[in-house]
């Protein structure tokens, strides 16, 4: 396969990391690969630029991952205990967000799972 490279910025540091991969890459396997080199403690995700989190048994192809594309390394939103509904596909942090001011954050991202998955 053909080896391209993109950008990953971690968003706590800030720092830019550019990253030689293939599109059969998984988006588990390069989070695996950028938890190990960073020495990260807690969980992360991947999001592109505009706030979608990436499901982390797609290829890079198939999340739409190309040639010079940049994705954000950021702490899970969820603290890694609800993550099921980003393996649904692309869910939409905004949308989470914005939907769980003066809610449950927990039972409202329950509910948004149940949808998903449907």
């Amino acid at each position: 396969m053909t080896e391209y490279k993109i950008t990953v910025v971690h968003s706590t540091s800030g720092k830019e990391l550019v990253l030689a991969v293939e599109p059969q890459f998984t988006v588990a396997s390069l989070l695996e690969v950028l938890v190990e080199n960073l020495q990260l403690k807690d969980r992360f995700v991947l999001a592109t630029q505009d706030n979608k989190l990436l499901n982390p048994d797609v290829t890079l192809q198939d999340a739409g991952v190309a040639e010079g594309g940049r994705l954000i390394l950021m702490p899970d939103p969820t603290g890694g205990r609800e993550a099921a509904v980003v393996k649904a596909g692309r869910f939409d942090l905004d949308e989470f967000l914005g939907c769980c001011k003066g809610l449950d954050a927990k039972k409202e991202y329950a509910r948004i799972k149940a949808e998903r998955v449907r």
